[in-house]
């Protein structure tokens, strides 16, 4: 008897042994599973910021290489002349026998002689036809060149903001064609201040800041005090009298000469 109680002891020893070993194992089991799984999760850099919009340097060529015109002489000096034919050229002010337009019609024609015979010239014109291209920028004729400068007459205002417009347009036309090489002027000849609404600042600004395009101008009777004088950045000559306007004409193409590519940023 003594022997079967000390069996049942054991019996029931090893069964609470057993017990204890099958619940901590179920409790260490639930507590593995009831750990939370890592997500990892796939952060998406930000967009990179958009650059800014940079407008595309002069002459913009275009991108259809095909389509685009190439001039036979890159390296080309082009002349495009922007003459007032407003009602006060009429006048004989400062211009001597003349009237401001003959003196003016002279000193042209007499510059033009000087003009290399391979750059390229053209004019555009405001009177009382008012404004337009009256010779295409193309390679010197000089008997196109002095027919064009003839037939402007004079009358009505000044409207240098639309002229000088139309003068960067062509220039700018030119420019494509020699892929940005070569030399380009602009020369305004003109007698008095621009019409209302007509204040040229905004575009030879645009054209000085943006363009390797110099700007000339002969004030002819009119001193310096004129919104086409810039100093530093435009060339202003003053002229009073039709030797003057010879003179300052004769200048520009010292002007140019001095002037090199690297000159513009």
């Amino acid at each position: 008897m003594r022997k079967f109680k000390f069996n049942l002891v054991i019996f029931i020893i090893i069964a609470v042994i057993v017990f204890f070993n099958q619940d901590w194992d179920d409790s260490s089991s639930t507590k593995q599973q009831a750990q939370p799984q890592v997500v990892q999760k796939t952060i998406k850099p930000s967009p990179a910021a958009k650059p800014d919009i940079q407008l595309a340097p002069w002459p913009m060529l275009n991108k259809d290489e095909a389509n685009q015109q190439i001039s036979d002489n890159l390296t080309a000096k082009n002349y495009y002349f922007v003459i007032d034919g407003s009602g006060s050229m009429r006048n004989i002010d400062c211009s001597g026998a003349y009237s401001k337009m003959d003196a003016a019609k002279i000193a042209l024609t007499e510059f033009a002689r000087n003009i290399p015979n391979e750059a390229n010239i053209g004019i555009v014109a405001f009177d009382r036809n008012s404004i337009s291209e009256r010779l295409a920028l193309q390679q010197k004729n000089e008997g196109e060149f002095n027919y064009a400068v003839q037939q402007i007459g004079y009358g009505g205002g000044t409207p240098l903001q639309s002229a000088i417009d139309i003068a960067y347009t062509k220039v700018t036309e030119q420019g494509r064609k020699q892929l940005g090489y070569g030399e380009y002027n602009i020369i305004v000849v003109t007698d008095g201040a621009a019409s209302e609404g007509e204040d040229p600042t905004r575009i030879i600004n645009r054209i000085i800041d943006n363009t390797p395009i110099l700007v000339h101008t002969i004030g002819f009777c009119l001193g310096e005090d004129h919104s086409l004088n810039q100093p530093g950045r435009t060339f202003y000559k003053a002229a009073n009298n039709i030797e003057s306007l010879r003179q300052g004409l004769d200048d520009i193409l010292a002007e140019s000469e001095e002037f090199t590519i690297t000159d513009f940023n």
